[in-house]
């Protein structure tokens, strides 16, 4: 940990007790370039007033029906390790994400899988 640099935050899990870590919040909401993020283990412990997207890690599963990398309709983003094939999320890519998403005016459905596209440069 004390090699890690940033603003660290640590957010409760549902089996995380600690008598070293000060504060565990329940969740952590931010606004990056207009848009609102909650950031929670669980999805169902976000505010139930929030409308912004709500990034969670609580869904452990390799059914990426039941439990999708993106869901549109409900505004998620699942970035449990099992749905990022273990490796971290940037929030340059959830940003990339987001606005693909956003960008979608068909009718919502699950997407499983998603690949940031190329940044075209003049």
């Amino acid at each position: 940990m004390k090699r890690l640099s940033g603003n660290i935050v640590f957010i409760k899990g549902d089996d995380d007790f600690s008598e070293e870590i000060e504060f565990l919040l329940d969740y952590v909401t931010v606004d990056i370039n207009n848009r609102h993020f909650c950031l929670v283990h669980n999805p169902a412990d976000a505010p139930e007033d929030f409308d912004g997207w709500i990034i969670h890690a609580h869904s452990y599963s390799h059914d990426l029906q039941k439990h999708p990398f993106v869901d549109r309709e409900r505004k998620t983003i699942n970035i449990s390790l099992e749905a990022t094939e273990y490796r971290p999320v940037s929030f340059t890519e959830i940003e990339g994400i987001v606005s693909w998403a956003e960008s979608i005016y068909s009718e919502p459905d699950y997407l499983a899988t998603y690949e940031i596209p190329e940044i075209i440069q003049d």
